[in-house]
Order: C-alpha cells, then structure tokens, then sequence
C-alpha cells in the first residue's frame, strides 16, 4: 500500500491523534498486534478510538508535510510534541518597511511582512535568500541597522546590496528590486522573466550595454535557479524542521558520495578551503569543516594572506593549503574540498605531492550557470565533471559545505574591511 497518513478519530469524530506511514497498511495494522496491546499508550489510545481515516500520498515527503497540516488544522489532544511551529524555517519579507529587508525565521508574526515556505530543509531556505541577495541585492540588515547607517556596510561593497540605507539607490529603485525577488520567491518564473526582458530591451536601446548585459546574466541565472516556493499566512500548517545536519549522512548520502567520487570509503571528516579577496586586498582563505553531515566549528580556520598583493587566486590557494597541510597537529580529513575549478584542483595536487599526502582525496566543486545543478564537481585525472542528478542527495551536501565556507569567508572579510576602516 501507498504511503499516507491516518487520523484516529474518538466520539463525535473528534481527531484523537494524526499519524504519518511509509505503509499505511502495514503501520494500521501494527496496532492491533500483540505487541500494540502490551504498550500501555497504544493500548490507551485505541480504547479511545472509534474510527480511523486514511489520507494516501504519492510520496513520503508529501504524507509528512500533510500530517504536519492535519496537526496544526485538528490539534489533536495525543500529538503532543508536533504542535509548536515555533522553531521552523521560513523566509521573512518585510514588506511593512520603505526599504524592505529578507531574512531567515523561525517565528511567524502578524507584522504585515510575507512569510515564504516553510522549508523542509535549512539548507534550501538559506540557499535561496543567497540568491535573492545575489540576484536582487537586498538588504539583510535590522530595520534598526538600517536607521542608523551613515555609510555602506561591507554587503554594498562586495556588490550584495545596493544601499538604501544612504541613498545609493532610490526607494523607487529599491522597490523595483523588491517586486522581482517577490515573483522570485513567488515562483512566477514567467512574469519575471518578462520583466528582465524588458529592462534588457530598454537599456539595449539606450545604449546601456552594461547595464542591459547585467539583466541578460541575471535571465540566464534565474532561468537556472528558480525554484517555486509559495507564500503562506502566518497561521497556516508547517512541515517539520530538520536538524541542522538534516541526516544529511545518513547512509544513502555517505555511500553516494563514496560512489560518485570513487572513493576507498565514506567520507565522515570532509574539510572545504575557499580563497575570498577583493582586487587582491583583504584576501584570505577560509576552511570549514563538516563531520558525519554536521559543521564542526571548533575546526573553522581563517588564514590571512600577507605575501601576495595581487589578486593571484592560484598562488593564494597554494599557500593556504601548504599552510594547512603543514600542521602536523590537525589530523587529516576524509576529503578535501577547493572552490574552484580544474585550475584550483591542479594546485590542491601539486600541494599533495609536494608534501608527500598521498592518501587524501581531493576534488574541486565550481559555479556552473549553464547547468540546472549551477555547480560542477571535478576530479584529479578527469577533464569532465562528475554527473550528478539534480536533486542528488550527495550534491547537495557538497553544495552545502561549499555554501558554508562562502558564508564562513564573507564574514572574516567583513570584520578585517570594517577594522582597515577604522585604523
């Protein structure tokens, strides 16, 4: 039998309890067995049950986010730990501002903003406010931040928000980049599209060309991107959090990695270098380290680059990671990943070889908006990428760690920008 839900229901029809199967059949059943009756819950609650309702599913997400929305609807008496919603992820827009923010939540309110998801995953909910902010460059700063500024913060400077705050761009302007990651969020691919056409087509004719090769990027990265998402009311039924490892490494995932990147084993310890710099200025190197699906941040290092004032990528990641294989004291990980593409994983090799690590795996994961993936993942030895499915759940871990260490490098950058200001 299907997957799905049921609904014990008591006098009146009153729903007792919602449940969720993988087998509706098989789960029902299991309460009328010997063991059921011996489990003074189970036995407690079918003395109370006088119906039972199914709800079939096409698939087991389905059935969990449906027994999420029968709970909050019913508030059944015996779902006790399912009722709070407090503590699930949405996407908050807070239209209720001049110059509206987006930000990540946990707490829904009646505050005029929109609310966007909710999210089975963290890591989509946060993948794609790094879109908007990528795409659209909105503000992520409080309203009170916001009141309080005097001069861009370093989100204008690194091209992440096109200040409002100061009026580097109009409310007019603002509320144009609102409206387009509204119908982003909204999933109205089409209606967006059309309208980054249309800009294209106007700066084109006012021989923009800047300008209109910007909107002709952002058509090309939306059309890769997007991802349809629906708007929901402070009071509608929300699917279940997930832990910030999401049971990302439960076996499915580490064997596919193991698999996909044609390893000995399933890589547990897997550390991620990225090199960040601005013109060469500032620049540094960031490491994050993730441990069976979960990010370990006691092993975060940042590695500020001293000897090279040019923005030499290559040279940079060769120090860092000489710097990093060097310490005898930090065991080494399953795998290592680079930001980058093939040139990236050259270096990484070069550096292996160099200090005789040859048992570490290496790989490299690097932007691809031609893909529907949007990365590649590359391996020593082969000039194509590894093919991944889209929704792969192996890629979108490695996605992840990479997203972590992006996240991990803009925020050193931010502190030493902020503290050169200062000086």
């Amino acid at each position: 039998m299907s997957p799905g839900v049921y609904l014990m229901k008591g006098e009146k029809g009153a729903v007792l309890y919602v449940g969720k199967a993988k087998n509706l059949k098989k789960r029902v059943k299991s309460y009328f067995g010997r063991e059921s009756k011996e489990r003074y819950q189970i036995k407690f609650l079918m003395e109370k049950t006088r119906s039972i309702d199914f709800i079939e599913t096409s698939s087991e997400k389905e059935a969990l986010l449906l027994e999420y929305k029968l709970i909050k609807e019913h508030r059944p008496r015996y779902n006790i730990d399912q009722k709070d919603s407090k503590t699930f992820i949405r996407i908050k827009l807070g239209t209720n501002h001049k110059c509206p923010g987006i930000w990540l939540t946990r707490r829904v309110r009646k505050d005029g903003a929109e609310y966007f998801g909710p999210y089975t995953s963290a890591l989509a909910c946060r993948e794609t406010v790094e879109q908007i902010i990528k795409f659209f460059q909105m503000r992520t700063c409080s309203d009170r931040e916001f009141g309080n500024r005097s001069r861009p913060c370093i989100e204008f400077d690194i091209g992440r928000c096109t200040a409002p705050c100061i009026g580097k761009v109009s409310v007019d302007e603002y509320a144009d980049q609102v409206r387009r990651a509204r119908l982003f969020l909204k999933g109205k691919k089409k209606d967006l599209v059309k309208y980054l056409k249309a800009q294209m087509k106007k700066y084109s004719e006012e021989m923009s060309y800047e300008k209109a090769a910007n909107f002709r990027d952002l058509i090309d990265d939306v059309n890769v991107t997007l991802e349809k998402q629906k708007v929901m009311d402070a009071d509608e039924p929300i699917p279940p959090p997930d832990n910030e490892s999401e049971d990302v490494f439960a076996s499915i995932v580490g064997e596919g990695l193991k698999k996909k990147l044609h390893l000995d084993d399933i890589p547990r310890s897997i550390e991620c270098v990225d090199i960040s710099n601005i013109q060469g200025k500032h620049a540094s190197g960031s490491l994050v380290f993730f441990s069976n699906g979960a990010p370990d941040k006691t092993r975060y290092r940042h590695f500020n680059i001293t000897n090279i004032d040019s923005p030499n990528d290559y040279a940079m990641m060769y120090e860092v990671l000489e710097r990093r294989l060097k310490r005898s004291d930090w065991s080494f990980p399953d795998l290592l990943i680079v930001d980058g593409g093939k040139g990236q994983l050259a270096i990484a090799s070069q550096v292996l070889k160099k200090l005789g690590v040859i048992k570490l795996s290496v790989i490299a994961i690097a932007k691809d908006h031609r893909s529907k993936r949007g990365v590649n993942i590359y391996l020593p030895g082969r000039s194509n990428p590894v093919k991944f499915k889209e929704n792969d759940p192996s890629l979108l871990y490695l996605v992840r760690i990479r997203d972590e260490v992006h996240r991990f490098a803009i925020a050193h950058y931010r502190r030493r920008h902020i503290k050169s200001l200062t000086k």
